[in-house]
């Protein structure tokens, strides 16, 4: 999560989902979880950042899809909003009242997570799938079949 001097919120709306949500992504082999999410910020928004610190590590734990995530604290120090065709409609600096309206309650949470007194990285163990059987059709529709049969442009 990357905030500006202005203490707001860098936030993008997915193309394959419509969610308005915070950048980042994967991490790919032999990269250091701090490195991946400067890297994927900027190839999302066109946004340097710096981190500041880890807040929390996530562990996915579903019999269907095992996965761990970490979500970093960071602030913007360059570069100028530039949206990742393919992935990002669009680029927002949000308040905490326009950010708790875009985001899920689980995005709001993490935000409020970030900016809480207590400094110490959090762990949370997950065993409920990430998302709803809806959200999972409408991504591999928007990604797989729909891009392919060219009624979906991303």
């Amino acid at each position: 999560m990357a905030l500006n001097k202005k203490g707001e919120v860098l936030v993008t709306k997915r193309q394959d989902t419509f969610a308005w949500v915070f950048p980042g992504g994967g991490i790919s082999d032999q990269e250091i979880p701090e490195e991946a999410v400067k890297r994927e910020i900027e190839e999302e928004t066109g946004v340097k950042i710096k981190v500041i610190r880890l807040v929390r590590v996530y562990i996915l734990d579903h019999f269907l899809l095992k996965r761990v995530g970490f979500f970093f604290l960071a602030e913007k120090i360059g570069g100028k909003e530039k949206r990742q065709k393919g992935e990002v409609l669009e680029i927002r600096w949000v308040n905490s009242g326009e950010l708790k309206r875009l985001v899920s309650k689980r995005h709001y949470q993490k935000y409020q997570t970030a900016l809480s007194p207590d400094k110490r990285v959090k762990l949370a163990v997950e065993k409920k799938f990430p998302f709803s059987l809806y959200h999972l059709v409408l991504f591999l529709w928007r990604r797989n079949l729909g891009k392919r049969l060219g009624l979906v442009k991303i």
